[in-house]
């Protein structure tokens, strides 16, 4: 049965048996040692989210996502100011999951990720590794590309669920990159 694809996230989470959840897109893949990289930090009883650096490949060309260090710890803000996740790089404990009962919304098609990673950072640290150990395909099948109206729509809607007063400062980059898009994408389509 088809179904959308954070239903479809949260149908693979809720028959999950095993200790650790990790994600791996249709059009990507990992590199050799990714996951044993992470179980190395997730073996620690105070760490419960990994994730990692990873190659953006277009064509035959590759490019590292961050060229810097992958931020650490309770990592909201960063989150907010220049989002450094890429779901096919994350590895997480199951119970953090199944216990407190966190899903993705369902109702999101592309921001499903930024919103569980952003709800999740307000309580758990994330612990990266530095290099590169995943390859997210670009091209132009990709669903943030092909949907870039449903895109601003999700954010927008997203931004006015989460923003409020205390933090709202944290959301001016995605405010501006969102109105840039939607500045794009009107111009582009009259």
């Amino acid at each position: 049965k088809k179904i959308k694809l954070y239903s479809a996230r949260n149908a693979a989470i809720s028959k999950a048996k095993g200790e650790f959840i990790a994600f791996l897109d249709t059009d990507d893949y990992w590199m050799k040692n990714k996951i044993l990289d992470q179980l190395k930090i997730l073996n620690n009883r105070k760490v419960f989210i990994s994730y990692t650096n990873f190659w953006i490949k277009d064509g035959k060309k590759f490019k590292i996502f961050k060229k810097g260090k992958l931020p650490s710890g309770k990592i909201t803000r960063d989150i907010l100011l220049d989002y450094p996740i890429y779901i096919s790089t994350v590895v997480l404990k199951t119970e953090i999951l199944l216990k407190n009962k966190i899903k993705f919304n369902p109702n999101y098609e592309i921001l499903g990720d930024l919103d569980l990673f952003y709800r999740l950072s307000k309580k758990y640290n994330f612990i990266p590794v530095q290099h590169p150990s995943s390859v997210y395909r670009s091209h132009s099948h990709n669903t943030s590309k092909k949907r870039v109206d449903l895109k601003i729509f999700e954010m927008d809607d997203w931004l006015r669920k989460n923003k409020n007063t205390k933090n709202q400062y944290l959301f001016k980059n995605i405010e501006i990159e969102n109105l840039y898009t939607k500045c794009n994408y009107f111009i582009a389509n009259d």
